[in-house]
């Protein structure tokens, strides 16, 4: 699957968020998009193995 910085995306955990960046097998997520990230994650921002990303939902 093919990743460009902004698509918005959905973990296998439900989570959904926006790349904010990319680097060799991770990305940077933001998930302040979630609703109820903070049960989560303490920041918005987080990094996500690219293995863990389900779908892009909007490119």
């Amino acid at each position: 699957m093919e990743f460009k910085i902004g698509d918005i995306i959905e973990t296998f955990d439900g989570l959904k968020g926006e790349i904010t960046s990319l680097l060799t097998n991770t990305a940077v997520v933001d998930f302040s998009a979630t609703e109820n990230y903070e049960e989560h994650f303490e920041d918005a921002k987080q990094v996500v193995r690219l293995t863990d990303i389900r779908q892009v939902v909007n490119s």
